[in-house]
């Protein structure tokens, strides 16, 4: 995503291109998973409570993706790429 957001990609391509390969990469994993380990019953029913709100959240994302400028959305998108990686390093810090 910072490589598109470098090259002044336009909001869409980058978005499309995000929910793309975060949807392909949970399907690799859940395989893996499922290959190696099997599915519990309670990550079956966890899966099934949240698919609800997270096809609601992507609903109201896309609607409000189409409402703002392109800049702010480039602003929002680099700021939450710093903040994800504060984070992480902070946990990083604090985790054996």
């Amino acid at each position: 995503m910072v490589w598109f957001l470098a090259i002044g990609a336009a909001p869409a391509v980058i978005r499309a291109n995000v929910i793309v390969f975060f949807g392909v990469l949970d399907l690799f994993v859940v395989g893996l998973r499922a290959a190696q380990f099997g599915l519990s019953t309670q990550a079956l029913q966890t899966t099934a409570l949240l698919t609800v709100p997270a096809v609601a959240g992507a609903f109201v994302g896309g609607r409000l993706f189409r409402k703002i400028d392109a800049g702010l959305w480039r602003r929002i998108a680099a700021w939450s790429i710093a903040a994800a990686a504060a984070i992480s390093l902070i946990r990083s810090l604090f985790t054996a």
